[in-house]
């Protein structure tokens, strides 16, 4: 997954003579247990490893309850729970999208809910007036909104179909891209700030751990 993540390509198509391996990483606490073993049975086990996860990804995962994992020990779900280790991360992700996009419940050709924002509101306002910001004002609309007109398949091209649309007061924009993005910038940017108080500083941040990282 690391070398996948600096290389900006996914584990199954990296090509098994792309693996290579420097003193920095054998050094590295977590690839110990590779000192030794000549760079061609690494590459070896590794596309063991796309084979696997392959057929796991494509034939198996999606025909497992994954449900009895944590009360049944001789369960099938239970065995992948204890091999998670060696499923690649896309191969998680993947499997992730399948499920979301199987369990959308709005339909192509309803429309999909919409949300008015006014950004004037949070113009002015102190720390301890939470209520007029983007989050509590999308929190009160979306709260009246069925759940089920919000499942959508994940979005792709370049408008694509979001759970809701956001319209903000006094701007006028082509398409709902846009729009949403900013939306999701803004209500990130408030969870981080005192405004809301829902985030807190880690307690380690004093001693110089987890600097930044919000619980």
């Amino acid at each position: 997954n690391e070398v996948c993540c600096q290389l900006a390509i996914s584990s199954a198509r990296l090509h098994p003579h792309e693996v290579r391996l420097t003193d920095a990483h054998l050094t590295n606490e977590n690839y110990l247990c590779l000192q030794g073993i000549p760079i061609e049975n690494i590459r070896l086990r590794f596309a063991f490893l796309q084979d696997l996860n392959s057929t796991l990804e494509s034939l198996f995962l999606p025909l497992v309850d994954l449900r009895p994992a944590n009360v049944y020990s001789r369960s099938t779900a239970f065995v992948l729970s204890q091999l998670r280790s060696v499923i690649f991360y896309d191969t998680k992700v993947n499997f992730m999208n399948r499920v979301l996009n199987a369990s959308a419940k709005r339909k192509p050709d309803q429309a999909a809910p919409e949300i008015t924002l006014n950004p004037l509101e949070t113009i002015g306002t102190g720390e301890k007036d939470s209520q007029a910001s983007i989050f509590c004002q999308s929190f009160r609309q979306l709260s009246a909104i069925n759940s089920k007109k919000l499942c959508v398949r994940l979005a792709s091209g370049g408008d694509p179909t979001y759970s809701f649309n956001v319209r903000m007061l006094g701007e006028e924009v082509h398409g709902t891209s846009g729009s949403f993005r900013h939306f999701l910038w803004q209500v990130a940017r408030e969870l981080q700030s005192p405004t809301l108080g829902l985030l807190l500083p880690c307690q380690s941040s004093a001693t110089g751990l987890n600097k930044g990282r919000l619980l």
